[in-house]
């Protein structure tokens, strides 16, 4: 299984998911959409090509589903080889660019303690920080924001259910 934590569909965002089948037969995954409250929608199976990729518009495959389905994250399965498949989202607005490779939770995240760095240029820009949890059973969680003029005097705690996402403006 691989998990793509975030798509976005409002605001004027296009999002694209790209896959690509690096082995020699064509390979089904199958498809399992969660909006930000972690309902599922099971869009069953496609087929990408032998030896080659496959771009399909979000919002095509999801535009039945709307409102419900406008954020939220994705799971792929497949019965390919190990590291056969790779997948990825393409965010894009205003000519700025969000990337995101699907990964396979359980080997990329061996700690729970997860950290990450980001910037911000300036006071207009907008950050957007985003939270998933990507198991079937409710989880809490503890965020820390750090940096050269931290205003957060201590963490802050967020529950999730089980496929939730949570996202906040910066």
């Amino acid at each position: 299984m691989l998990i793509g934590s975030y798509y976005d569909l409002t605001g004027g965002f296009e999002t694209s998911l790209m896959f690509n089948n690096k082995g020699p037969e064509p390979l089904p995954v199958s498809l399992v959409f969660y909006n930000k409250a972690g309902q599922s929608l099971d869009l069953g199976t496609t087929h990408v090509p032998a030896a080659s990729f496959l771009e399909v518009d979000v919002r095509t495959m999801l535009q039945q589903h709307q409102p419900g389905f406008a954020e939220g994250s994705l799971h792929v399965t497949h019965l390919g080889m190990r590291q056969q498949l790779g997948v990825q989202f393409k965010i894009l607005r205003g000519g700025l660019l969000f990337e995101e490779q699907f990964i396979t939770p359980a080997s990329r995240f061996p700690t729970a303690r997860l950290e990450s760095v980001w910037w911000k240029p300036s006071l207009q820009a907008e950050t957007k920080f985003i939270i998933k949890n990507t198991t079937g059973s409710a989880v809490n969680a503890s965020i820390t924001i750090d940096g050269t003029v931290p205003t957060q005097n201590q963490p802050a705690g967020v529950q999730l259910s089980a496929y939730e996402t949570k996202s906040w403006m910066c």
